[in-house]
C-alpha cells in the first residue's frame, strides 16, 4: 500500500462529508489537518515515508500511525484527551477536534488551570503511558471551556512499549520519563502562573537533572534539523481535490 502524497479534500468521517480547511502542521514524519461537517470538526494526522529510512520509509511511516492511533486509544475515557475516531489508511488516524488555544505564559489561564493538568498527567500515567513531549506548549491545549487537554501522542511511550525495548530496565526508564512529564509541567506552571507556585514547585520546575539533559541532547538536535528539512522543502502537501476517502 502507498503512501498518500495529497491531502484529501473531503473526507467520509462517521458517514458525514467533511471538508479540508487548513492545515495545521506540515513537516518530514506526519502532516495534520482539520477537516469540517455536518457534526464540527475533526483533526486527520497522515505519515510520510521520510527519505532517511529509504526502502524501510513506508514501513515506518506505518508503524509511526499504528503507534499513535494505539495510544490515544489507550487512553479513551481520560478526561483531557481527545477520542480517536478511526483511520482512513494504514498511514492515518483521526481523532476528535478540540476548540481552544495552545498553553501560552503570556495569556492568562483559569486559577485551577494547572491542578486539572496535573490530574490529567497523573491519569495518563496511571494508563501506563508517559506522553514525553510535555516540554512543547504546543501539545498543550486550553480549550473553550477553560480546561486542559493533551494531544500529539507520537513520541510517547507505553509502559509495555519500554518493556520490550530494555527488558529489567523498563521500571527506571517509565519512572524517569514520567518524572521528565512532571519536571516540564512545573515548568510551564512557573512561568505562566506564577503567582500560583509554590517555593517547592519552583524548584521542580528548575531541577533538570541527568534524564531531562538526555532528553534535551537528543530531541533539540532533532527538532532543529527538521525545521531546516521544512525550511527547505518550502511546502506542504497538496490537497487532492478528487479523493473522497472514508475514515471507519
Amino acid at each position: 500500500m502507498k503512501a498518500p502524497s495529497k491531502i484529501p479534500a473531503i473526507l467520509k468521517v462517521q458517514g458525514e462529508e467533511c471538508r479540508h480547511v487548513r492545515t495545521l502542521k506540515s513537516d518530514p514524519f506526519a502532516t495534520t489537518c482539520i477537516y469540517e461537517g455536518p457534526a464540527g470538526k475533526y483533526v486527520f494526522k497522515t505519515y510520510h515515508a521520510h527519505p532517511a529510512f529509504l526502502f524501510f520509509g513506508l514501513r515506518f511511516a506505518r508503524y509511526l500511525a499504528r503507534r499513535e492511533a494505539a495510544h490515544y486509544e489507550q487512553l479513551r475515557t481520560v478526561e483531557g484527551i481527545p477520542d480517536p475516531l478511526g483511520s482512513l489508511n494504514a498511514y492515518t488516524h483521526v481523532r476528535e477536534y478540540i476548540e481552544g488555544r495552545v498553553l501560552n505564559k503570556k495569556m492568562p489561564v483559569p486559577d485551577d488551570y494547572f491542578d486539572r493538568l496535573l490530574t490529567l498527567l497523573h491519569n495518563v500515567h496511571a494508563r501506563d503511558m508517559v506522553h514525553a513531549d510535555v516540554e512543547k506548549p504546543e501539545n498543550i491545549l486550553v480549550g473553550t471551556d477553560g480546561q486542559p487537554y493533551l494531544i500529539d501522542f507520537q513520541i510517547s511511550f507505553t509502559r509495555q512499549g519500554l518493556r520490550r525495548a530494555f527488558g529489567p530496565l523498563a521500571p527506571m526508564v517509565f519512572e524517569r520519563l514520567r518524572q521528565a512529564d512532571l519536571y516540564h509541567f512545573y515548568k510551564h506552571k512557573r512561568r505562566t502562573r506564577p503567582d500560583l507556585t509554590t517555593p517547592e514547585e519552583d524548584r521542580m520546575g528548575r531541577r533538570t537533572g541527568f534524564w531531562v539533559g538526555l532528553h534535551r541532547c537528543v530531541t533539540r538536535p532533532y527538532f532543529y534539523l527538521r525545521r531546516k528539512i521544512v525550511k527547505v522543502r518550502g511546502e506542504e502537501p497538496p490537497v487532492d481535490g478528487h479523493s473522497e476517502p472514508r475514515v471507519d
